[in-house]
């Protein structure tokens, strides 16, 4: 499957929690450092502020996101923390790799100055990935902390990121027609079955 990162919005919200519900409570609490029950999750999301912060989504053949990204921006513009999640049928085919690329290269054009990562230091997949991205990592007392400078943006990364938006576009447009042809094919097969009852 082809790794296109959308830019997700509020019209999303749904979408994001049916993703974080499928992880484990062992997976949740690695990606926030804490054990979270559905009702805290469901808290997670209504609280996510889509004009300040920028959250990024690969969508699955169904349109279910199987790969999701919160960037959390600081008031001032100058920083930002970055989190993952990944479907756990999904994981180990490039999707962690592709949402932190996708993130580094927003953050960079909007003109933030670091990108922040933070998670437990048992969490070795998530300290490969950011060290994998250039992210200098430091673990201590059971957590770990990763940082990247970011450069200014250029011409090259902004048509950069218009390409990845204009692709990320069509893609999306592509799956919304296989499923309304699944749907309509299945409702055909449905009718059919009825005729010759």
């Amino acid at each position: 499957m082809t790794m296109v990162v959308h830019k997700l919005s509020t019209l999303q919200r749904r979408a994001i929690l049916d993703h974080l519900l499928t992880l484990s409570g062992e997976d949740r609490r690695l990606r926030f450092g804490a054990a979270m029950a559905d009702a805290a999750l469901a808290r997670y999301v209504e609280g996510i502020d889509f004009a300040s912060d920028k959250t990024l989504g690969i969508y699955g053949g169904g349109l279910e996101l199987i790969g999701f990204g919160h960037l959390a921006i600081n008031c001032e513009g100058v920083f930002a923390e970055l989190g993952l999640s990944v479907t756990p049928a999904q994981r180990k085919h490039g999707y962690g790799t592709a949402l932190l690329a996708r993130a580094v290269l927003y953050a960079r054009n909007i003109g933030l100055h670091t990108l922040y990562m933070h998670c437990l230091s048992e969490n070795l997949e998530m300290i490969r990935l950011a060290r994998r991205a250039g992210l200098s990592v430091v673990a201590n007392r059971g957590e770990a902390d990763g940082s990247l400078a970011l450069r200014e943006p250029d011409f090259g990364s902004i048509a950069s990121e218009l390409m990845h938006d204009q692709i990320a576009l069509v893609d999306h447009l592509f799956k919304q027609e296989l499923r309304w042809t699944a749907n309509m094919a299945a409702a055909g097969a449905g009718i059919r079955r009825a005729g010759s009852l």
